[in-house]
């Protein structure tokens, strides 16, 4: 027996009590040394997956077993009789636990068990409606942001693998976009709505022409750009536009061809503001495939704002103890891949789209994207010279 289970056998009573009505003065403690678990273990147990399904019932009610693999034992029957989820203001406190649940279980999604994947990802979007439920009921940002940042967490984890679950995902998205709420809830709606186009850019923008809400994005981020302050966020953002080059220009529609120019400028200011970031941060610890530990490492020399950070990460990021895979991403590495896609394709198409750029800035961008593209080659083959 590892450590970890062992640990898990000795902690195993605190979680039976602890995410019961009755053991709810310590859900917080539980949840956290739940989330300590998920994390630090390469695979999950049976034994810690049959605690996801509780975790589902108290945000939004009965919880749901997958393929017979998470039933919950006979002690624990008793909780799949109430419909709706007693504790759907712990939602905030539960949340690193749900982020590590969808990193550990890419198995479910790739080992070709439709039913498993489905009930997984349909619980996932039934807690983060009811945390947007209880966000509005209340009037309040923090629990909606943190029903966002589970759907970013879909997102950054199963790239590829949510074809049939992105129109689900931009129709939530594009409902609490359209209405009256604060720019920080606009500005995480915006950040999924990038990483569905890094998932897909073929179908988000197709959806999003289908509702009549393609040039409304846009329009919304070029007037919310300023509010993109944190590292990550600009990272998602440029991401999303880089992946629209993906898409062949005969596809795209009639606003997004108008809109190229202002694109790829978008695209060349964001680089920069990257890079200089990077370079405020040169002696510190960031690197292309380092953690960010859930925080702008961009900022970490700032106490003031490092403090800042850890407070909001808490209160509407998610947990501290998780690792997202854009973490290995190099953004300005993967602009780079996809403009020269677009020239692989049709070179005239490519000068063209750089010609957007003043020839001063031009220069300076293109010069940004090989470095980066050159060092991000040198930090894989020194990643895989670690590992072997």
């Amino acid at each position: 027996m590892s450590l970890f289970e062992k640990f898990e056998e000795i902690l195993s009573p605190i979680f039976e009590y602890a995410f019961t009505e009755e053991g709810i003065e310590f859900i917080e403690e539980a949840s956290e040394l739940l989330n300590i678990l998920l994390y630090n273990s390469i695979t999950l147990s049976q034994k810690l997956w049959s605690y996801y399904p509780i975790l589902v019932h108290i945000v939004t009610g009965k919880p749901t077993s997958f393929g017979g693999k998470n039933k919950l034992s006979e002690s624990r029957d008793e909780l799949t009789e109430t419909e709706v989820g007693w504790g759907s203001e712990y939602f905030p406190k539960l949340l690193g636990c749900f982020q590590n649940y969808i990193a550990k279980s890419r198995p479910i999604l790739l080992a070709g068990e439709e039913e498993n994947a489905h009930l997984f990802i349909e619980s996932l979007l039934n807690v983060i409606d009811r945390g947007i439920e209880s966000g509005l009921d209340k009037d309040e940002d923090s629990e909606i942001i943190c029903a966002f940042t589970l759907l970013i967490t879909l997102l950054e984890n199963f790239q590829g693998l949510l074809d049939n679950y992105l129109p689900m995902i931009l129709f939530r998205s594009l409902e609490y976009f359209a209405a009256k709420h604060s720019n920080r809830t606009k500005v995480i709606c915006i950040e999924v709505l990038m990483l569905a186009l890094y998932n897909n850019p073929g179908i988000t923008i197709g959806y999003l022409q289908q509702k009549s809400a393609l040039e409304a994005f846009l329009e919304s981020w070029y007037s919310l750009r300023s509010e993109f302050t944190r590292g990550y966020q600009k990272k998602r953002v440029l991401l999303g536009l880089a992946s629209m080059l993906h898409v062949p220009e005969s596809n795209l529609p009639k606003c997004i061809h108008e809109a190229i120019p202002n694109i790829i400028n978008e695209e060349e200011r964001l680089t920069v503001d990257i890079i200089d970031l990077r370079e405020k941060n040169k002696d510190s610890d960031w690197k292309a495939l380092s953690k960010r530990d859930s925080l702008n490492v961009d900022e970490r020399k700032d106490d003031s704002i490092y403090d800042e950070d850890i407070n909001e990460v808490l209160t509407y990021g998610g947990s501290l103890l998780y690792d997202s895979p854009l973490d290995k991403i190099d953004e300005i590495a993967y602009l780079q891949d996809a403009l020269l896609g677009v020239k692989n394709r049709d070179e005239n198409a490519y000068e063209q789209l750089l010609s957007n750029i003043e020839s001063n800035a031009r220069a300076t961008f293109q010069r940004h994207l090989h470095k980066a593209f050159d060092d991000y080659a040198r930090n894989l083959k020194k990643a895989a010279a670690i590992k072997n």
